[in-house]
């Protein structure tokens, strides 16, 4: 009998277009199947549709903000325990803290190390 293959989905949050593209390759070539929303309204209607099994999210984005977005998220009975990594360039202690506190597994600062971001992806599905 042929062995099940499970499919890692990741989704993409973010409004920058050369970190969609790099971290659409990136986790590709990897094998996660990648797909992406450029504001919180789609990143949330699609995680509820979708139920990806992870969330790459920026905190700086139109159409409500990254921790809108994690709030959304983590208080929808649909959508509250997919892993939220936060990947973002506003990078304070303070937003890490508070992104931490409201339910994100990871908060990781843009430039990040690909590996890093890779093997922690790897961490939250396995």
């Amino acid at each position: 009998m042929p062995k099940k293959v499970l499919v890692v989905k990741v989704l993409v949050v973010d409004d920058d277009e050369e970190i969609i593209d790099f971290l659409t390759d990136m986790l590709s070539v990897e094998g996660y199947n990648v797909s992406v929303a450029f504001d919180a309204l789609q990143a949330i209607q699609y995680a509820h549709r979708v139920r990806p099994s992870l969330i790459l999210l920026d905190l700086v984005m139109p159409a409500g903000g990254g921790f809108k977005t994690l709030e959304s998220l983590k208080a929808s009975t649909i959508t509250r325990e997919i892993p939220i990594i936060i990947l973002t360039g506003k990078g304070t202690e303070d937003d890490r803290k508070k992104a931490l506190e409201m339910g994100a597994n990871d908060f990781i600062r843009k430039p990040f190390d690909p590996e890093l971001l890779v093997e922690r992806i790897k961490e939250l599905t396995a």
